[in-house]
């Protein structure tokens, strides 16, 4: 089935600003195809900003594949935090 004209907003979608009310917030975990060699460097500010909004809204992180996962997900609280749907 083809959209045709129809549009993302002609169908209802619409992207909240910030400050809107929404569900959470939908993070993609760095990895070495988008950041070579920094994969590793860039993780502090990922949990800086998974634990700064944990405090207020749900976070969801989107990672490449179970390795990657099963190393985000045994790293120190993080994982245990309630709301971190990692």
């Amino acid at each position: 089935m083809s959209m045709g004209t129809q549009t993302p907003r002609n169908l209802g979608y619409s992207m909240p600003a910030e400050w809107e009310p929404h569900e959470g917030t939908w993070l993609q975990w760095p990895q070495s195809k988008m950041y070579p060699r920094y994969e590793l460097e860039l993780e502090g500010i990922w949990f800086t900003m998974v634990d700064a909004l944990n405090d207020y809204e749900m976070v969801h992180l989107v990672v490449a594949d179970e390795r990657q996962h099963e190393h985000v997900a045994g790293q120190g609280d993080h994982r245990h935090r309630s709301g971190w749907s990692g």
